[in-house]
């Protein structure tokens, strides 16, 4: 019998508190520094050398190769796909980045049922203007 006034005491006690869980998406969790979310990717400072896919432990970058000769012999450049479902957001394509061409970023909302939709490709914008760089460089037009 002294056991129901002690659950008693104990559901009115825990009914009054503040909820321990956030309402989540509607509230967000502060991000703490130096969490490692999706990395962005930045055609203006990356070259196509490669070093982000060839280091990558998961294979969560694939090199395209992109053809950015002015004529004659064709020349390649190696340019990032990141499949952020395969990424264990270890960073290392951040660090081994020459150019900082790939940054940290904080966003880490990646759920969807559509596995599309977590891969980065590069845009047409962004591959013509890695393409006019190389052929700037070149001594094309």
């Amino acid at each position: 019998m002294k056991l129901i006034p002690r659950l008693l005491k104990e559901v009115v006690r825990n009914v009054t508190k503040k909820p321990a869980t956030l309402q989540y998406p509607i509230e967000k969790r502060e991000i703490p520094e130096g969490f490692r979310g999706r990395m962005k990717w930045s055609a203006e400072r990356c070259i196509g050398c490669g070093l982000c896919g060839m280091d990558c432990p998961t294979g969560a970058i694939e090199l395209m190769p992109l053809n950015v000769s002015s004529g004659g012999r064709p020349q390649y450049r190696r340019i990032p796909i990141f499949h952020y479902y395969r990424c264990i957001f270890c960073y290392q394509c951040v660090e081994v980045c020459p150019t900082k061409a790939i940054l940290p970023t904080t966003e880490y909302d990646l759920s969807t049922y559509d596995k599309s939709k977590v891969v980065r490709k590069p845009s047409k914008e962004e591959l013509s203007i890695i393409a006019n760089k190389f052929m700037k460089r070149s001594g094309g037009k």
